[in-house]
């Protein structure tokens, strides 16, 4: 949508409302757009009419978006971390898989894997971590 789609569009809201001093309101015309702006012109106006069919008063944009298509993903950089499940699984599945290697070199080493099992082998958190130092198990350290 543009502004002049905007403008078009609160035209048609005057026909149906023409005592709304919301259909002059530049201020309410500027809150439409930003919500609207992303979807096109012609399934905002289907929207609109599918509203105006079943309702007498004066429309709200939010209701309208919801009855748009839905927008498309936006388009991400490579390694960006998303919001569904395949991005999650994406950006942690490795860290799952670096995490239970270094489980297991731990334990090799004779080493509690986990603070929790340090914990329940009497150790504190400080002497895990010193010993974790001292035989190269840290997440970071390298085999």
């Amino acid at each position: 949508m543009t502004a002049k789609d905007m403008d078009d569009l609160f035209e048609l809201l005057k026909l149906y409302f023409p005592n709304s001093p919301k259909t002059r309101s530049d201020t309410l015309r500027k809150a439409w757009l930003l919500v609207l702006e992303p979807y096109e012109r012609r399934d905002v106006k289907q929207a609109l009419l599918k509203l105006l069919r079943v309702n007498e008063y004066f429309p709200d944009p939010q209701k309208i978006a919801a009855l748009c298509p839905a927008l498309p993903e936006p388009d991400r950089e490579p390694g960006d971390i998303g919001t569904t499940a395949r991005d999650y699984h994406r950006y942690m599945d490795p860290l799952w898989v670096r995490y239970d290697a270094v489980k297991e070199r731990r334990r090799a080493a004779g080493v509690p894997s986990t603070v929790l099992e340090a914990r329940s082998a009497g150790l504190s958190d400080r002497e895990w971590g010193k010993l974790l130092e001292e035989r190269g198990c840290g997440f970071f350290d390298r085999d």
